[in-house]
């Protein structure tokens, strides 16, 4: 019984090891942009560069042309379900950098997106034609002017071949306390259900 649990536990451990180190980053480079939106209180959901793995995400980064707000959130792809929000942030002309007081964990192929207020700050350039589509064909997708901040489920009422100057990851440096808690956590709970399944395959 006690070789089998020190096992267990040597498992978990070089299971959890791999997760902790996962690097995963979604959206686009935080740099100017050409122009920003003449729409406010609004979402939009960027599908230019999807997230890169499953991980916990703890930075996010903006580049905005004015002072204003914004809010980060990440939608799963297909449903567009909200996977997870940040606060809403006040922003500043120029590049903006956060942490989130609890990390957000995504899987490989969420999206990212945001919520900006009143005036419309975020700022992109286009990866396409400069033209508005009525409807979901194209890559950045938007609720509609005024709308509001997102609530489920997300109505899109058209789209744009747009890449919105913003972008999220796990720490490249130190990690918070708590990101370095949840992402334990979430190995742990993973390293547990997977031994317990090898056990039970064994029985």
């Amino acid at each position: 019984m006690k070789r089998l649990v020190a096992t267990t536990l040597l498992g978990l451990a070089v299971t959890s090891m791999p997760c902790l180190a996962q690097y995963t980053s979604g959206g686009n480079p935080a740099v100017p942009g050409t122009t920003t939106d003449g729409w406010y209180n609004f979402t939009v959901v960027d599908q230019n560069n999807p997230f890169s793995g499953d991980g916990l995400i703890n930075d996010w980064q903006v580049y905005a042309s004015t002072g204003g707000q914004v809010e980060l959130v990440i939608v799963a792809p297909t449903t567009y379900d909200i996977v997870g929000e940040s606060a809403v942030e006040t922003v500043t002309s120029g590049l903006n950098t956060f942490t989130l007081s609890t990390p957000i964990s995504v899987t490989t192929g969420d999206y990212i997106g945001f919520w900006e207020g009143d005036p419309s700050s975020v700022e992109y350039s286009y990866n396409g034609p400069d033209v508005f589509s009525g409807d979901t064909s194209h890559v950045a997708l938007f609720t509609n002017n005024g709308s509001g901040q997102p609530t489920l489920p997300l109505s899109f009422v058209g789209s744009a071949d747009r890449e919105y100057s913003i972008y999220a990851s796990t720490p490249e440096g130190g990690a918070s306390w708590m990101y370095l808690l949840l992402a334990g956590a979430t190995c742990l709970g993973a390293g547990l259900f997977a031994s317990r399944n090898r056990l039970a395959n064994r029985a």
